[in-house]
């Protein structure tokens, strides 16, 4: 009676033992797959690009071959000393009055001369205002350099900026959206501007 009882209970296990294997091995398949993050976001949202090289500082990036390109000349009395440099796609638009982005995306160049060559150094010396509003800050990397990118938001204005500095000179390249859904579909293209920026 007891090696009846025991082959039952034997037999039990192994019919239990089979089917959680079973269960395992079908679910197996269906489990999600990691994605890396290095490849996030790497794949463009236009199929084809166009250059850009800065006239004075020579600097290079990629962007979108359907956006448009501008040269801002220094206004009149400013110590800016070069150039800014902005690229917008063609439904770019900025209410009347008040300038709040209603549609479409830009990357903002500006350049400045400074003494740092540290860009924890260079933000640390930021306005109190300006470190305020950095939030959500990372580290990263641009053209070989440690960089610096954080969202703000103020005053009508949502954006992304990356911070760096390289050969004497204070790097801000700004993607400004007008909601989050614009940077979403956008952030390909910012990411894309970003690897393809070089200074000369």
């Amino acid at each position: 009676m007891k090696i009846v009882i025991y082959l039952f209970i034997s037999l039990l296990v192994l019919i239990g033992f089979y089917f959680c294997y079973q269960a395992f091995f079908s679910l197996a398949p269906n489990q999600p797959q990691s994605t890396s993050l290095n490849n996030a976001g790497s794949t463009p949202t236009t199929a084809s690009t166009q250059n850009f090289t800065h006239a004075v500082l020579g600097y290079t990036f990629r962007f979108p071959a359907n956006w448009q390109e501008i040269v801002h000349p220094i206004p009149p009395g400013a110590k800016q000393k070069y150039e800014d440099v902005s690229v917008r796609t063609l439904d770019y638009k900025i209410s009347d009055g008040y300038p709040v982005m209603e549609s479409g995306a830009e990357f903002w160049i500006h350049a400045v001369e400074t003494d740092k060559t540290n860009i924890d150094e260079q933000f640390n010396n930021e306005s109190p205002l300006v470190k305020q509003l950095a939030q959500n800050k990372i580290s990263a990397i641009v053209d070989g350099q440690a960089a610096i990118q954080y969202n703000y938001s103020y005053e009508g204005t949502m954006a992304t900026q990356t911070i760096f500095i390289k050969n004497g000179l204070f790097y801000t390249l700004r993607f400004r959206y007008p909601d989050e859904t614009a940077k979403n579909s956008f952030w390909p293209d910012y990411l894309n501007f970003l690897a393809s920026f070089q200074v000369k």
